[in-house]
Parts: C-alpha cells; structure tokens; sequence
C-alpha cells in the first residue's frame, strides 16, 4: 500500500523530514533531561537516577559489577543526596492535582453557550460528553502543571471527532511563529518495550522501539516501528542508516491549512519555551520532605525494639554465662539476677527528636505549599 501523492508532497517539506529523521536526544538534550526532572516530581520518579538506597547499598550493581554487593561502612557512607529516600512523599502531585481539580474539578467544567442558536449549543455540549472532553483536559492540564508546558490537538477519524494530548519533553516543534504560537509542524518520538516472536528461536523476546510521529498543516502520519537500542549515546534506532517509513495505514491527510493541535505553557515565561511549573521553586523543599521522613523512619525502625543494659563487669556477666543463667526479658517468665552491686534497665527511643523533625517537616510542607499559592482543600 502506497501514500498518496499529497501525503509524499507534505513529508517532503524539509522542516518535516528534519523533524522525523532527528529524533529527541535523550541523554545530551538539554531540555529533555529537564522535563524529564521536572516530571518526577509529580510522577514520583526524581530519586530514581540515584545510586544509593537510603542504606548506603549500590542500586545498580547489575550493571556494574565492580561495585561489589552490600551496604557500605560507615566511613564510606554516601551522602543524602545520593541516597533514595525509603519513605518518599510526593508534595508536587498534590499540588499539582489540587490547581487541576480547581480548574476542572467537580461542577467546575466550561459549559458552551450559543444564545442565537440553540441548535448549535446543543451539538456542542453533545460533542463535549461524547468526546470525553473533561477527562482529556484533566489529562492536558496535568501534563502541563507538571511540565511546565503540553500539546493538545484533535483530529478526524472515520467521522469520530477526537483528541490527544502529549507530554511536551516527547515533542519537537518547528515553528511558524513563536510568539504567536504558531506551529509549521511538530513530531512525537518515545521508546516504549514490546514483546516480539522471534521463530528461530522459538520464544518471546522483550525489545525496544521508538514510536514516531508527525503532524503538519495537512498530514498526520505515524511511522512504522524501529527497533531501537540503548548505549552511551542514549536511546536511538539500532539501524540508524535505515530511515524511518511511514505506516500507510496511519496516514492521514486532513489538509486543514493549519496544525490541529495547540502548544499551551503553564505558567508563561517568554524567557524559555516552556513555561514554569505549578511546583516552580519549590523543588528543593520537596526533596528535603522526603529525605527528613526517611531518617524518622530509620530512626524508629532501629528502636521498636528497647535495648537491655546490664549493669555488671564483663567477668561477673562471664560467670552469669557459666552458670547456664539466660539473660530473658518481656513474657518468658524468666528474671536477670545481677547481684547486689548489678543493675538492669532499658534503654528506649525519647521520641523528642523525632517530635522536632516532625515539626520542621510540617513547616517545610507549609512554606511549599505557600511558595505555590497552593491551598489545600478540607476533606471534611
């Protein structure tokens, strides 16, 4: 099956072929890496790319062998901000569910009204339900907070109206006009894992490849599968000599004379193309909630248990020893004789410090709830 002439016409733009054969650098772009941070606040995937677990053990020591196995001592201990917190709390998803559901919240959804034809308001809000629209802008507005930035565009499919929205660190733009935010054209391009039968073999294998996509004035195109690969270059397309080709079946030609999508900043900045965060400066913040919560959490994981002490020299605790005597607590029935001069106690967690901690975090979450002028609802 062949593209039709129109499609092969549109494709051949130069801004539209640069744009499907340069796909995202992964590792080296600027811009993704921040996106790709910015994300993990709301996704909860910022400490990820850390290479130690809140004990000081190796994460990744698959991949590097060398690094041996076990946690490291204490001299050698990693620093807190190499280290994964064991008792994350995701703030930024909460603020940024919060300014969404504000805006597209419960009784709170844009209603169309046409006073000089009712016919026309009707066919709108039934296009609104049938759409799903609410849900799709919930999803755009949740991208957008998140990163700073999102594209959201319809399109036609067999007489089906519907829509789309795509996280911005996914896409590249050519532009028409910037600051009137009009786009020539823009692409999709991600990874994402499949399981493929290989016949020789005679099993399923797990593989990579790169999804691709490009929308114009008057194509939108889907491109056939790549298988891809991951080295130090990043993620990119194992045959890179191989030009990507389209899928004549995901090859639409709705010549509307303009991109059907919008590229919408969070919070407007003209100083970046992308646009701030609902999170914005208060990252940092976040970081340290998380990490504060995960030393309580060691802290009263190491003390559930109280420590005995025996007040006693190490050669009476010897005899205690040699005369079979057993050193019982709690419920045994048993008792620790330790003589006249001896003594015995618990030594147990005060919970003062804890108690501090617990106060500064409870400030920590407030200053970074008051840096968004963000507020959150009563549940009650």
């Amino acid at each position: 099956m062949k593209l039709k002439p129109e499609i092969q016409k549109a494709l051949s733009d130069p801004k539209v072929s640069n744009l499907v054969l340069r796909p995202i650098d992964y590792r080296n772009d600027g811009r993704f890496g921040l996106l790709s941070k910015r994300g993990g606040y709301y996704r909860g995937t910022i400490f990820d790319s850390r290479p130690f677990d809140w004990n000081g053990e190796f994460k990744f020591k698959s991949h590097f062998p060398m690094m041996g196995s076990g946690a490291m001592s204490l001299q050698d201990s990693p620093p807190i901000s190499q280290r994964t917190p064991n008792s994350p709390y995701h703030p930024g998803r909460v603020i940024v569910n919060r300014f969404v559901e504000m805006l597209f919240g419960e009784k709170r959804f844009p209603k169309v009204e046409v006073p000089t034809s009712p016919t026309t308001e009707l066919y709108l809000n039934r296009l609104v339900r049938v759409t799903q629209l609410k849900s799709h802008m919930i999803e755009a507005a949740t991208l957008g907070g998140s990163m700073g930035s999102v594209i959201t565009m319809f399109k036609v499919v067999d007489t089906q109206f519907r829509l789309e929205s795509f996280s911005s660190k996914w896409c590249k733009i050519e532009w028409d006009d910037y600051h009137s935010a009009e786009m020539h054209a823009f692409s999709v391009c991600y990874a994402y894992d499949d399981h493929v039968y290989e016949p020789q073999e005679k099993k399923w294998a797990l593989k990579t490849f790169l999804y691709r996509r490009v929308v114009t004035k008057e194509v939108d195109v889907t491109y056939l599968p790549q298988e891809a690969v991951a080295d130090s270059k990043g993620i990119r397309a194992k045959n890179e000599n191989e030009a990507p080709q389209p899928d004549p079946e995901q090859a639409f030609y709705h010549n509307f004379g303009f991109v059907p999508g919008v590229f919408v900043q969070n919070v407007p900045r003209h100083d970046e193309i992308d646009g701030d965060t609902c999170y914005e400066g208060a990252e940092t913040l976040i970081e340290r909630i998380s990490e504060n919560l995960s030393a309580i959490h060691s802290a009263l994981q190491g003390n559930l248990d109280p420590t005995l002490v025996l007040k006693m020299t190490p050669e009476d605790y010897k005899k205690l020893q040699g005369m079979g005597g057993v050193v019982a607590t709690g419920s045994s029935g048993a008792a620790v004789v330790v003589g006249d001069k001896g003594d015995a106690k618990y030594i147990e967690i005060t919970c003062e410090g804890i108690k501090v901690a617990l106060e500064v975090i409870a400030l920590m979450k407030a200053c970074a709830l008051e840096l968004c002028d963000c507020v959150i609802a009563d549940p009650h």
